[in-house]
């Protein structure tokens, strides 16, 4: 009687050790999807970066502010600065 008992008692930790290492599974798959999403959303921004770069070039801090032409210098006056000059800095930093 008394190793039908331990071995239930043993079963029960079994189960218990095989429940515990599923969720710990489970909770593992969770965080690799997690880390691949943002992996993804990482480099598809590196490739728009890089495409950006392809197409305006070394300096894209004047490629902005050519490609913003007069309506930059038209709301930059009425603002009070130069909206060009702000972009090539913003781009700069």
């Amino acid at each position: 009687m008394k190793s039908q008992s331990v071995g239930n008692w043993f079963q029960f930790v079994s189960m218990v050790a095989v429940m515990v290492g599923l969720i710990l599974v489970i909770w593992e798959l969770r965080q690799a999807r997690e880390i691949v999403a943002a992996q993804i959303g990482a480099d598809a921004f590196i490739l728009m970066s890089q495409q950006s770069a392809a197409v305006m070039g070394e300096d894209a801090a004047k490629a902005i502010a050519k490609a913003c032409g007069p309506i930059c210098e038209r709301f930059g006056s009425a603002i009070g600065t130069g909206i060009s000059g702000n972009i090539e800095s913003a781009v700069l930093l």
